[in-house]
């Protein structure tokens, strides 16, 4: 309610939207590049966290597969995506890590970790990731202040729980995991 509307939309689930585009390419049968490949391989493997997100699907693999068969290389992706993280970086993790805190809801293990920086700092989505990843609960919440307004990033590693549905009052949207 209330989102921009386009004159063509397409709204299907999918751990990356990049997927949406690979199958149009494909049933077009339209050629791509070896280097247009490998951009749309970036795309997939960051959204789907190189497939292992849980929000990944059989549509997101299959649409890897085709990349690979047209010469995606997967070093630059690997290049890419293994950057190390920056100090701003480093600096939200350490305060979302320390801010932590730490509640069981329903039966389900929550984690809500909050901070501030004066400037925008690129990758919340990924550091919210990795402190899934490092503390392995049920659901995450990242609220982090930055310049003039302030990003929450929710991630669930279980189905009970619908993260989009929970920041849709925030004008939040992305899938339910």
């Amino acid at each position: 309610e209330g989102d921009v509307r386009g004159s063509v939309e397409v709204v299907e689930s999918v751990g990356a939207t990049v997927t949406l585009l690979v199958e149009n390419i494909r049933r077009r049968s339209l050629t791509i590049s070896p280097l247009e490949a490998t951009i749309f391989a970036l795309g997939i493997y960051g959204d789907t966290g190189s497939l292992l997100f849980t929000s990944t699907t059989p549509r997101d693999v299959q649409a890897v597969a085709y990349l690979l068969e047209s010469g995606a290389n997967l070093s630059v992706v690997a290049e890419f995506l293994g950057r190390p993280m920056t100090d701003e970086q480093k600096a939200l993790l350490r305060q979302l890590l320390m801010s932590a805190e730490r509640h069981v809801i329903n039966g389900c293990k929550v984690l809500i970790a909050r901070a501030a920086c004066p400037e925008f700092v690129v990758g919340l989505a990924m550091l919210t990731h990795t402190i899934s990843e490092i503390e392995r609960l049920d659901v995450i919440f990242t609220v982090v202040h930055m310049e003039d307004r302030v990003h929450i990033v929710g991630r669930s590693n279980v189905s009970e729980i619908n993260v989009a549905e929970i920041l849709a009052p925030f004008m939040g949207g992305g899938h339910p995991g």
